[in-house]
């Protein structure tokens, strides 16, 4: 699995999308569209392991 950790201050509708596979990893918040974090403000952690 992939999980993208990051935090928001504040706001409490979060829409994240997520293309992994041969794409870029757009995440969008919900309350402004406009608003787009990069992969360097996020952490990905790849928790392949772990099948819960």
């Amino acid at each position: 699995r992939n999980y993208i950790l990051f935090e928001v201050c504040q706001v409490k509708n979060i829409r994240i999308h997520v293309t992994l596979v041969k794409g870029p990893t757009e995440i969008s918040l919900f309350c402004n569209p406009t608003i787009h974090l990069d992969l360097s403000q996020a952490l990905i952690l790849n928790d392949g392991n772990r099948d819960s």
